[in-house]
């Protein structure tokens, strides 16, 4: 690499892919774990990374992944906002013979909104994006698989800002899933020392002897826990058009019909309530993350979503509640090779993305 451009050397490209090769040929043989798709540049759009990084427009990315020829590198283009994933992919040459919608046979995109408000406190800094963005794939001809590779909040206060936060989260978790139907859907890190945007669980600095659990851990592990079948099948709609709630409110319906599991996000104000045919989704009443709850199960209440709050029911009571204070992101969903299983996580000491993964009609 070009280390004043910080650009990749056209004439170092297919030593970069003979090294991707090796290496992932590398972790086969020591870790018997099997790399099936790598994302050859990350954020390539990012000329103002303050860390180490490569910088590519879509004419070389593209170019470079068409030569390479390999379904192992053709995960991209992974920009840092969505829009601009798209831009990308709509790069067309062809004169040198350049698509970028054809090269990257799955696309990966992250899911941030940059703070251009020069007033605000949060200026320059990265956030959730909370925009619906419809599938660009539905009505065309190429079909492509989207993995949304990383998200989260850069954004400082995380402690005192939770469930505004967790909030935030939700929405963009129900947006990307729900309506640009990703595929996977990863948070940029699992634990760091300190109280962060950037994690779901904090440390109690540079020791970590204890653990914290903020609001989206919680948030989180709602929209997990309901896309964690081995078949899941999710419907994204608002409250108002599913005729649940007793008055229009800012409140989103996300199900997963195979399992039975349905997730509500009420972002008002006010409680919202539930109308009686809401009955049938919420037989075993909710369980609720609230400002003033990391997680309250409730038998008796299937009506009101309290208000900021993100609340599961079931249709099936014998489906295992946990208590307030035992951690639930116990497990994540992965896909190797076209196999879905539920594995362990041995250990939340790591910077590796808990994974909601999920599939669509």
């Amino acid at each position: 690499m070009n280390t004043t451009t910080l650009r990749l050397l056209p004439e170092k490209e297919m030593d970069y892919y003979y090294y991707l090769k090796n290496i992932t040929a590398l972790i086969k043989e020591k870790y018997d774990l099997s790399v099936t798709k790598i994302s050859p540049v990350n954020e390539p759009e990012n000329i103002w990374a303050t860390w180490n990084h490569c910088n590519m427009d879509p004419s070389q990315l593209c170019r470079m992944v068409i030569n390479f020829n390999d379904p192992l590198v053709a995960l991209c283009t992974e920009n840092s906002y969505f829009w601009v994933t798209e831009l990308y992919l709509k790069y067309k040459n062809r004169r040198m013979g350049i698509d970028c919608l054809s090269a990257c046979k799955t696309v990966a995109t992250h899911a941030y909104k940059l703070d251009i408000n020069s007033t605000s406190p949060n200026y320059g800094l990265a956030y959730y994006d909370l925009l619906a963005y419809e599938n660009p794939f539905k009505h065309h001809h190429h079909k492509r698989l989207i993995w949304m590779t990383e998200v989260s909040s850069t954004f400082p206060f995380a402690e005192e800002e939770q469930m505004s936060e967790a909030l935030d989260l939700a929405m963009n978790l129900i947006n990307f899933v729900g309506v640009t139907c990703v595929e996977r859907y990863y948070f940029w890190s699992a634990f760091t020392t300190i109280s962060s945007g950037e994690s779901l669980i904090w440390g109690s600095g540079d020791e970590a002897t204890s653990l914290k659990f903020p609001k989206k851990y919680f948030v989180y592990n709602h929209f997990t826990n309901a896309s964690s079948d081995l078949s899941p099948n999710v419907t994204v709609r608002t409250c108002a058009e599913t005729n649940f709630v007793q008055r229009p409110g800012d409140c989103l319906f996300f199900t997963n019909k195979s399992d039975n599991i349905t997730v509500f996000t009420n972002r008002g104000d006010e409680p919202l309530h539930l109308k009686s045919h809401a009955h049938t989704l919420c037989k075993c009443g909710l369980c609720c993350t609230t400002m003033d709850s990391d997680l309250t199960c409730d038998p008796s209440n299937w009506t009101v979503l309290p208000p900021k709050s993100v609340c599961t029911c079931t249709r099936q009571c014998n489906t295992r509640r946990r208590h307030k204070n035992t951690p639930i992101a116990k497990t994540v969903v992965d896909t190797y090779g076209g196999l879905r299983m539920r594995r362990p996580l041995s250990s939340l000491f790591i910077t590796l993305r808990p994974l909601l993964n999920t599939s669509f009609n």
